[in-house]
């Protein structure tokens, strides 16, 4: 698994110092994390799109799962990412992504879907 830690200034040289001391219950286990992204995925976004199994923990003002989409193809499976979902690790609560977010998600996805070869 793998951990991101995110917004924190890191110097390009030099001393780097980072303590952590985070706290928090995991109340949702990544599977139930990303389970809860295809969810959302297919009733906002495409049903062709879904959520890989591995799954990343992040750290900002609290502890997210972060699930990457991928967009899918019947024949095909996944065929690339096209974005990223953060769930809250206590709560189980989905950060929706804004609008734009999800355009850009769909652009990407016509963008894959469009360099795949079909014969």
């Amino acid at each position: 698994m793998t951990i991101i830690l995110e917004r924190h200034t890191i110097p390009d040289k030099g001393k780097l110092d980072i303590s952590l001391n985070i706290s928090t219950e995991i109340k949702i286990s990544a599977e139930e994390a990303r389970r809860k992204v295809n969810g959302f995925v297919i009733s906002n976004i495409s049903n062709l799109m879904m959520g890989d199994r591995q799954v990343e923990l992040v750290i900002r003002e609290r502890v997210y799962w972060r699930v990457i989409v991928h967009h899918t193809l019947p024949g095909f499976g996944a065929i690339g990412k096209v974005g990223e979902i953060d769930v809250d690790v206590e709560t189980g609560k989905v950060e929706e992504p804004s609008a734009e977010k999800i355009e850009e998600m769909k652009h990407r996805a016509k963008a894959l879907a469009s360099s795949c070869s079909f014969t």
